[in-house]
């Protein structure tokens, strides 16, 4: 570890806002965490929203405002924009990059290099600021699209755009090291010819803040959890269609669904029309606490993702103690193993009820501290700073060369 550390700015594709509150947030609690470690972290981000997507709050008054702030004890430079013209996306992320990038060196600092977080679209800023100013960037990549996974269930359009990978390849390869959250995704940027070697960086828990609950949940109802968006990527009209055969058999079971997103009134209605209400609960997006706390009450998570890039939910369930059943969707198949839980192919509700039933029967059997104990070991934040210690130090002699 060098004896001064280096000045690192952030530049996420995503992260939460006023707006978008829970939008990447995960990133601001690594941030956090490094920050606590000594590390000397700002961020920047440019939040450039299509019309169908920017809440009426912003439009009156965050309209291409940059906001400058230090409410989470680091600096912190955004701002949110609308792109009425689809077509106008990235010569805006690439100009807003550059304005908030004189901002923040201007109050706090010029950065001895820039983390982008997912190259899409950061990755379009960092290049441009390289090219202008020499600041060099590394990258860890978090996109689920990039996995071989996600190519079967991308629309037309996506996958034309991914056919023009091409101008992706000056910003991996100007990128003075890179790494990935996932071996899928590492595999899949190998494939294309994008990388040649990517550091494993995959996410973490904090296993302080979930734990296993003092007691164990009452034997019924049987409660199932599922913690995602409910975006169609995410695979809860297959849940639904398992959670129905299963509740024949298992009258007394429960599922509960935390999050929101674009899906939630076609699947609510598809509840109704199972006759399900009284069974499935929804709870929209909530703090961590009560994430935390609903997973404490449950059984067994259920993710039936049709591709994930990792699945940051599987090992906050893991630390709590509770197994899980996800798919061969990408990163999850790099977490979940025959002693934390279930995986199962996507898009198959006759094996999610199997398995769902199998998780039922089998659940006095399972060691809820041997699951916690495999999430602490693999995926704590003593690991994961360790990782990304060793990726910053690389980068730094990398730099000094």
């Amino acid at each position: 570890m060098p004896a001064e550390r280096p000045h690192i700015l952030w530049l996420p594709s995503f992260y939460p806002t006023p707006s978008f509150p829970f939008l990447g947030n995960f990133f601001l609690e690594h941030i956090k965490l490094l920050r606590k470690a000594g590390w000397n972290i700002g961020v920047i981000y440019p939040d450039i929203c299509g019309l169908s997507r920017i809440p009426d709050t912003t439009l009156r008054t965050h309209h291409f405002k940059p906001i400058i702030q230090y409410k989470q004890g680091f600096p912190e430079v955004y701002l949110q924009g609308i792109n009425p013209f689809p077509g106008l996306g990235l010569s805006l992320w690439k100009h807003a990059t550059r304005w908030l990038y004189h901002l923040y060196v201007q109050h706090v600092g010029k950065p001895d290099f820039i983390h982008v977080q997912s190259a899409i679209w950061a990755g379009w800023g960092a290049l441009h600021l390289k090219k202008r100013y020499g600041i060099p960037y590394v990258i860890t990549e978090h996109r689920g699209v990039l996995t071989p996974h996600a190519q079967a269930h991308l629309s037309p359009l996506r996958k034309k755009r991914l056919l023009r990978m091409k101008r992706l390849v000056p910003i991996y390869q100007q990128a003075t090291r890179v790494g990935c959250v996932s071996n899928s995704i590492s595999t899949f940027l190998k494939t294309l010819g994008l990388v040649a070697h990517a550091d494993y960086l995959p996410n973490y828990v904090d296993t302080t803040f979930f734990h296993p609950p003092l007691y164990s949940p009452p034997s019924s109802p049987f409660r199932f959890l599922t913690v995602c968006d409910l975006r169609p990527i995410k695979g809860l009209d297959i849940l639904l269609k398992a959670f129905q055969q299963l509740h024949h058999s298992y009258p007394d079971i429960h599922l509960t669904i935390v999050g929101d997103g674009p899906e939630k009134s076609r699947l609510k209605a598809t509840v109704a029309s199972l006759g399900l209400s009284d069974k499935i609960s929804w709870t929209g997006n909530i703090p961590h606490e009560e994430v935390r706390n609903h997973m404490q009450k449950a059984h067994v998570l259920v993710l039936p993702s049709r591709y994930e890039s990792f699945g940051i939910v599987l090992i906050e369930a893991m630390a709590t103690g509770l197994p899980v059943i996800a798919t061969h969707s990408g990163g999850p198949t790099e977490i979940v193993h025959p002693s934390t839980g279930w995986l199962i192919p996507p898009d198959q509700p006759d094996i999610l009820t199997q398995t769902m039933q199998q998780a039922i029967v089998r659940y006095p059997e399972i060691d809820r501290q041997a699951i916690r104990k495999y999430a602490v070991e693999n995926f704590s934040e003593k690991q994961w700073l360790h990782r990304i210690s060793t990726f910053y130090t690389h980068t730094m002699k990398t730099l000094a060369v």
